[in-house]
């Protein structure tokens, strides 16, 4: 549906659904309340409608006479939502949470984590020493604030990007197993070695699109706050 009506459809669901909230039966099941008005990102997902706030996820089975909700409290890393997409089968939500540091707020970012069972169970990627060891993905304005990807049965290439911001630009092949961070210019890398603490505009990202219209070429355009870059 047009983006307009389903920003009007939204509020219209969230206005009347109050009268479902209620309390978990046990950790793994979702929660029948709706987590906050404001809505991050709203897809599809398995037949079901997805929504990301700042206090979870929700969803619908039923076209929104029900809403059920996962956050921190009931499987989710994190509650405070960034970024949702749809890869097939796999649902991926980047969480982040609220940390004081020397009486400040700060957020702070829990990587992705995903489900393949519409939220039954959820999976958090481990970026940490002793998982893949890629560094800047958890801390303090590190959120990811896009996932996109591309399933490739030709090749058996099942690729996702994520986007972050202080975070750079991440991908894997495999669904998600394995991760690199890839940068467009060479002055790119050069700068997140050389100043780990404070990474330049070009390697702060918000945003990703896959272009998969130029027949065996796969195009994805990462934005960051100082200009558009393919990859």
């Amino acid at each position: 549906m047009p983006f307009r009506k389903a920003l009007l459809f939204a509020a219209a669901v969230l206005l009347t659904s109050r009268a479902f909230a209620g309390v978990a039966s046990s950790y793994d099941q979702p929660d029948t309340i709706l987590a906050k008005n404001s809505v991050i990102d709203i897809i599809e997902h398995n037949g079901y409608l997805w929504f990301i706030t700042s206090a979870g996820v929700n969803f619908t089975p039923d076209t929104g006479k029900t809403w059920l909700f996962y956050s921190d409290k009931n499987g989710l890393t994190g509650y405070d939502c960034s970024a949702i997409f749809s890869d097939g089968p796999r649902l991926w939500v980047a969480t982040n949470h609220s940390t004081e540091v020397n009486g400040k707020i700060y957020d702070f970012s829990d990587g992705v984590s995903y489900t393949d069972d519409n939220g039954q169970n959820w999976n958090q990627v481990d970026f940490g020493p002793n998982g893949l060891n890629i560094e800047r993905i958890y801390g303090i304005d590190q959120d990811i604030y896009d996932i996109t990807g591309h399933y490739d049965a030709g090749r058996g290439l099942d690729w996702v990007f994520f986007t972050a911001f202080a975070g750079g630009f991440l991908e894997s092949q495999d669904g998600g197993a394995s991760w690199r961070r890839i940068w467009p210019l060479a002055s790119d890398s050069i700068n997140w070695v050389s100043s780990p603490a404070e990474p330049s505009y070009r390697n702060r990202y918000f945003s990703s699109v896959v272009d998969t219209s130029h027949g065996d070429t796969l195009m994805v355009s990462p934005t960051s706050s100082s200009r558009p870059a393919k990859a």
